[in-house]
């Protein structure tokens, strides 16, 4: 009997706390970017919106928003509609005698925040948070809840908070309670430097967490023809090869753990995970449970969407490869996802979730 194949649902975009950020129709943000809270300059080399460096697509691509919006719906999907793994405690409920809204509310920063999506759903869930959210570009978007805004900054030079004091020599009260990033770490060139910056603008007792992918694709199968891999477990692994020739190492995730102690961080604690590609079960019986097929058809879409913008961003400038010979080759991986018999290659991607503290 044949497995029946994840389909991607739009509504998977929806995070258990309804933003109306996520829209189902048109998965990437749309509209302008004049709003008022979305156009402080940190820093950064941005020029005309994109930065200087950046391995990928600039996030303001379609494609790419899309992409990225997928990948969101996808942690959710792994974390069961939560936000984050390590959850942090709303403050002490001392309201607002005329409002009732919380008086001290927590900092949260988001870095790396694309799309903005984890940072406008974290805010419109949690009314007792102030969101930052750090990139090189800021987010288009009609509707922002009141307690976010979005910085240009790089994370790896020192922050400006918004625009008050620095790195170690931030004031208390501009330091955060959280910060937050996904699939940022493995895009710098100098993770261990982000990690600084992190850690200084941390409170004391603050907690991290990090969602990293730790790539590439692995597949379970041995192949023994002159040695050749599955052709998406090969395309992910020449992306791979183009980030290290950019400065980048997409395999950073392994090191995650000690680079985080080694920057001063406590009580480390790793949570690994795998999702699989092509509608087999990571158990061995056969069938997906619903968790693991919504999974598995999150990662089919993020890869259907963009294959192809990855592909030519990074194999043409980092590879030398002729953007005709990228987008053929992208056709091939998008081609590939089709394929009946693809859950024999028994191919996974592995992430990992490392949450941490800064010591009191």
């Amino acid at each position: 009997m044949e497995t029946k194949r994840p389909v991607f649902d739009h509504s998977l975009l929806f995070a258990d706390c309804f933003s109306p950020f996520a829209l189902v129709d048109q998965p990437q943000l749309v509209g302008s970017s004049s709003t008022s809270n979305m156009t402080i300059n940190n820093g950064s080399d941005a020029v005309h919106g994109v930065a200087s460096f950046y391995p990928l697509p600039p996030p303001n691509a379609s494609h790419e928003s899309a992409r990225l919006n997928i990948q969101h719906a996808l942690s959710l999907a792994d974390l069961d509609g939560e936000l984050l793994l390590c959850p942090l405690d709303p403050p002490p409920e001392t309201n607002d005698p005329f409002n009732g809204t919380p008086i001290e509310k927590r900092r949260v920063a988001d870095i790396g925040s694309g799309t903005g999506v984890w940072a406008i759903d974290f805010a419109t869930c949690n009314p007792w948070a102030n969101v930052v959210g750090l990139d090189l570009t800021t987010p288009p978007a009609d509707w922002l809840p009141p307690n976010v805004h979005f910085v240009v900054q790089d994370v790896e030079k020192p922050w400006l908070s918004l625009g008050q004091g620095s790195g170690a020599h931030a004031a208390e009260d501009e330091r955060f309670d959280l910060i937050h990033g996904r699939q940022i770490l493995l895009n710098l060139r100098n993770p261990r430097k982000a990690l600084k910056r992190v850690f200084e603008n941390l409170k004391p007792g603050g907690i991290v967490e990090f969602r990293e992918f730790w790539n590439p694709l692995v597949s379970e199968t041995k192949w023994v023809d002159s040695g050749r891999l599955p052709l998406l477990v090969e395309w992910h692994q020449l992306t791979v090869d183009a980030a290290a020739a950019m400065g980048c190492d997409h395999g950073f995730a392994s090191q995650l753990p000690k680079a985080m102690k080694e920057a001063g961080f406590v009580d480390v604690r790793v949570s690994d995970r795998r999702i699989p590609l092509g509608g087999w079960a990571l158990d061995g019986d056969g069938k997906q449970d619903e968790r693991t097929a919504k999974m598995d058809a999150l990662l089919t879409e993020m890869i259907r969407v963009g294959a192809q913008g990855m592909t030519r961003e990074m194999f043409v400038k980092a590879l030398g490869w002729k953007q005709d010979k990228a987008d053929e080759y992208a056709e091939r991986v998008v081609r590939e996802l089709e394929r009946k018999d693809l859950k024999e290659d028994r191919i996974y991607a592995r992430f990992r979730i490392v949450c941490a503290r800064k010591p009191l």
